[in-house]
């Protein structure tokens, strides 16, 4: 196991720092503020601001425009190195590229946030079994590819965090994302699996179910409802609005603040969990 030049684990340095830094008032930041610690970061999908106290980033997406105005948001809000690399996370050559370009170039992955975009919208005539098969490649296929090529790294450090970003689909089925449905349902019973296998490494694991954000997807889905019903998108929001308790739509920072205390030292007693953050949209107990 690595250590510093005194011999001792990273592990164990961890440790130490997290007992020396939880206090009883989380302070001004708020208790979703990430350490102060350099992390190198692979992370898989579109900017948030939880990378305000991330120091050093990695953001990989499809389009090459795309990636690179993240990195610069992200250069933007941190003042810190982020590298940008396009690609496509349903090619298995390009995440072994990914992480071994994020290791040469930043240092070795501390934290993976896996957030593939979802599959189209649409019933179960719309879809083909190819179409099946393409959406379990996009989310759950890519969540597995990414922790092979980062999980052993983590372990040879014997610390990590991994966030795979999901939906409250995978929980609550949405009636016209069947396709998102079923492939992050899957990611569910990986995640807890390899948290349970991983978790004396120092590594921790969960997932994170969102319901509506104001996102890039989100627009994309509400265009697409409005222009079958024949209604205006504003018509669409306020309908998914009325559908959750706090009668709004989530702000993305709200989620991002999540994220940045899955990643951080305080959440290292948490492992295997899948957390809504919806609003109290999600109806069931557990």
């Amino acid at each position: 196991m690595p250590g510093d030049e005194r011999g001792q684990p990273l592990a164990d340095q961890h440790r130490e720092r997290q007992r020396a830094e939880l206090p009883s008032d989380p302070g001004p930041s708020g208790p979703f503020a990430a350490d102060d610690d350099e992390r190198s970061v692979a992370r898989q999908g579109p900017p948030q601001p939880e990378v305000e106290r991330v120091h050093r980033g990695f953001v990989a997406e499809a389009g090459a425009h795309s990636v690179e105005r993240a990195a610069e948001e992200i250069r933007a809000v941190t003042g810190q190195e982020v590298i940008a690399l396009a690609g496509d996370v349903t090619d298995e050559g390009f995440i072994p590229e990914l992480i071994a370009e994020t290791n040469r170039t930043l240092g070795a992955v501390d934290i993976l946030v896996a957030n593939a975009g979802g599959p189209p919208a649409g019933f179960f005539d719309d879809f083909s079994a190819q179409q099946y098969r393409d959406a379990v490649e996009l989310n759950l296929i890519s969540t597995i590819n990414l922790c092979r090529e980062a999980v052993p790294i983590m372990r040879e450090r014997g610390w990590g965090r991994i966030v795979a970003i999901t939906s409250i689909a995978a929980k609550q089925p949405v009636s016209n994302l069947i396709l998102s449905n079923t492939a992050r349902a899957g990611v569910l019973g990986f995640m807890k699996s390899l948290s349970q296998q991983v978790a004396p490494s120092g590594i921790t694991v969960n997932t994170l179910c969102p319901g509506y954000h104001l996102t890039e997807r989100l627009k994309v889905l509400g265009a697409s409802a409005a222009q079958k019903e024949g209604i205006a998108v504003d018509e669409i929001y306020a309908r998914w609005a009325a559908s959750t308790p706090m009668n709004r739509i989530g702000d993305p920072r709200e989620f991002a603040a999540m994220v940045a205390f899955m990643c951080s030292e305080r959440a290292s007693y948490l492992t295997g969990t899948v957390v809504q953050v919806d609003g109290g949209a999600y109806q069931a107990l557990i």
